[in-house]
């Protein structure tokens, strides 16, 4: 039967593009549909779609997939929802109750749903990884302090803040932080603000939530789906799952 395949966050559909290609090749019949804030990759992606699956039916949404979620009607077809990556560990827990909600709405019964969960694994393995030698995620976090100073005419002095992680094994939370490293005081010239930082006060920068497959069952049971299956990696680090969405 002819189906929906919608993609929250595609980006550049580096994932998606494996699968599109091996629906295509099976003729499978069906309307991709990529959701994604920046209008830019769309178009790219539309291009790059273009060219390589040049009889693919698609149709871009551009904007915050927490509103498009909500307000989705579409067609009458089955829906295969993908949110690829490991997205929704970035979510704090009122925010994961929200997205679960719409997707629990927007969905109805036997639609299905792919969700990325970075899974709990050695706690050195994760520390290691957001605190890396190599320094990419404190590069991450201290970037946001570069285009704030240049987009909103900020002052912020760099070296002045470090980057700090803490992971705890038992909830699966792994936190970043900058951390000013003294008394500083810090001008936003476009938001006419000036904001005071203590000596080693933190700035809460990101939650990675780790999960293991209890937590997806849990998940999963108490917005209306059930498991069908978890595709892992070889050393059971992530998991794509595949959720079923129940009748009411």
């Amino acid at each position: 039967a002819p189906f929906d395949l919608i993609e929250l966050g595609s980006g550049d559909g580096l994932k998606s593009k494996i699968l599109l290609k091996r629906l295509t090749k099976q003729q499978a019949r069906f309307r991709y549909i990529p959701v994604d804030i920046s209008l830019h990759s769309l178009h790219e992606l539309k291009d790059d779609l273009q060219k390589e699956l040049p009889d693919l039916e698609m149709k871009e949404l551009q904007g915050d997939f927490f509103p498009i979620m909500k307000n989705y009607n579409g067609s009458h077809h089955q829906r295969v929802i993908l949110f690829l990556g490991s997205n929704i560990g970035n979510f704090l827990a009122p925010e994961l109750d929200y997205f679960l909600n719409l997707l629990s709405r927007m969905s109805r019964a036997e639609d299905k749903t792919i969700i990325g969960f970075d899974l709990k694994k050695s706690p050195h393995i994760i520390i290691n990884a957001y605190d890396d030698p190599h320094g990419h995620t404190r590069a991450f976090n201290l970037n946001h302090l570069s285009r704030i100073n240049h987009e909103l005419g900020a002052d912020f002095v760099i070296d002045d803040f470090q980057h700090h992680t803490s992971y705890d094994p038992d909830s699966g939370a792994m936190k970043s932080f900058l951390i000013s490293s003294k008394d500083q005081q810090v001008h936003i010239q476009k938001l006419k603000v000036t904001i005071h930082f203590k000596q080693w006060e933190s700035v809460f920068m990101e939650l990675s939530q780790k999960f293991d497959v209890h937590d997806i069952d849990k998940l999963a049971q108490k917005y209306g789906f059930r498991v069908e299956k978890n595709f892992m990696d070889q050393n059971k680090y992530f998991t794509d799952s595949l959720w079923v969405r129940q009748k009411d």
